[in-house]
């Protein structure tokens, strides 16, 4: 599965529009930095603006295409984001610095597919250990900011009955990782 996103130029596309979708990318440049042919592109660009999860500007003679926020490019890119921990290594990393650790979620905009290019991402750990892990080498491979929210099952069980709001958004929209579903 590490070479799901290299090995297709499909998903290769996808997953560069999921990670860069607040700006549009035009065939020319897309091509460039995927190493790609430009015809090639442009004929994914297209199939997929068809389908409906893209959009199309036109400046000139060049088209800029960027992923439409709707809920199948919300699901691709929580697919996308999810594959980036998996293949980065980041939940072994965390398994290593908080053993016996009961859950590992995936929570903020990562969790709902809203990210952007500037997003961080946020994995809550509810764990008896408290850690401190550097996470830099992880951080430069993905190319996002990591934040990890450690907490014991009583703090996080506190939080759950004073309806707190972090509480509640994590519950809202998460993306359980490893261990047991949050409670």
């Amino acid at each position: 599965m590490k070479n799901l996103f290299e090995k297709f130029v499909p998903w290769k596309i996808l997953r560069y529009l999921s990670f860069h979708s607040t700006s549009g990318v035009y065939v020319q440049e897309l091509a460039r930095k995927l190493d790609l042919s430009a015809g090639m592109c442009s004929k994914v660009l297209k199939e997929f603006k068809a389908e409906g999860i893209l959009r199309k500007r036109d400046l000139g003679k060049a088209h800029y295409y960027q992923l439409e926020d709707i809920y199948v490019t919300r699901a691709l890119k929580r697919f996308v984001a999810a594959h980036l921990i998996h293949v980065s290594g980041l939940l072994d990393r965390l398994k290593d610095a908080f053993p016996g650790a009961l859950s590992y979620a995936l929570y903020g905009s990562f969790a709902k597919g809203d990210y952007i290019e500037k997003s961080d991402l946020d994995i809550l750990v509810i764990s008896p250990v408290k850690a401190k892990i550097d996470l830099k080498d992880i951080e430069n491979a993905v190319g996002f900011e990591i934040n990890i929210t450690a907490m014991s099952l009583g703090q996080w069980s506190k939080l759950g009955k004073k309806n707190d709001p972090f509480y509640r958004e994590v519950m809202s929209n998460h993306l359980l990782l490893d261990g047991g579903e949050l409670p």
